[in-house]
């Protein structure tokens, strides 16, 4: 029985994810900017650590579109004109997107930086 409600847990998330990449160009985008830093990773030979640190700040922006992309679906039911805080809300939780993706690009340039200047 509990393996049976761990797989339902798993298919609901995985149904999520699939609908977030399926629906939101923010989400694909990300990810294919992603994919590419991974592909970077490799083509360097970053250090494992490196690639661990690469992963983490990935999966926080890609964690913060999807819940960005959860609490929009649901303030849009409440919608702007019943609501005024709602598109306030949104603007928040999509600042937290944007902080963390500004973050990553500063770990990402930590990370590669001595990695394209020793290319050179």
């Amino acid at each position: 029985m509990m393996l049976v409600r761990l797989a339902q847990s798993i298919g609901n998330a995985l149904r999520g994810f699939w609908f977030v990449i399926a629906h939101e160009q923010n989400f694909r985008l990300l990810s294919g900017m992603s994919v590419l830093l991974l592909a970077g990773g490799v083509l360097f030979r970053i250090t494992a650590r490196d690639f661990a640190l690469l992963i983490v700040v990935i999966v926080l922006v890609l964690v913060l579109e999807m819940i960005n992309s959860a609490f929009e679906y649901f303030l849009d039911l409440l919608k702007p004109r019943l609501m005024p805080h709602v598109g306030i809300v949104k603007d928040i939780i999509a600042g937290a997107v944007l902080l963390s993706v500004v973050g990553a690009c500063l770990v990402g340039g930590i990370i590669f930086w001595p990695y394209i200047i020793g290319a050179l």
